[in-house]
């Protein structure tokens, strides 16, 4: 599955499908021309399936751009989610990751972790 990332409403991104090394550009470019102005911003995973390192280097790349504004990670995937939580994401400065509710998820309800 490609990578996507679409600009929407108030400062929210939609990205989809695999986000790795060779995506990095795409994203980078899609953010910069969007962000100016964005009071928030807003990154919706619902229909990401994969990210690695490369994908959440370029991600804390734009939290420190926009700092002290935090950014915010919403709707992760159980396979996303793992990914943040193992590297630590919940607790990056300016991150703020949002767990949609998942009948039979590790992260049942609503869960919003705020890192200074």
């Amino acid at each position: 599955m490609t990578f996507s990332i679409r600009p929407g409403d108030g400062g929210v991104f939609y990205l989809s499908g695999e986000f790795d090394l060779a995506e990095m550009e795409t994203f980078a470019m899609a953010v910069d021309a969007c962000m100016v102005g964005q009071r928030d911003l807003i990154f919706d995973l619902t229909d990401l399936r994969f990210i690695n390192s490369s994908g959440l280097q370029a991600i804390a790349a734009v939290s420190t751009q926009v700092a002290p504004r935090p950014i915010v990670l919403r709707g992760a995937t159980p396979s996303v989610a793992k990914v943040l939580e193992i590297v630590g994401f919940s607790h990056a400065p300016g991150i703020r990751i949002e767990y949609a509710e998942r009948a039979g998820a590790e992260h049942s309800g609503s869960l919003t972790l705020i890192q200074g």
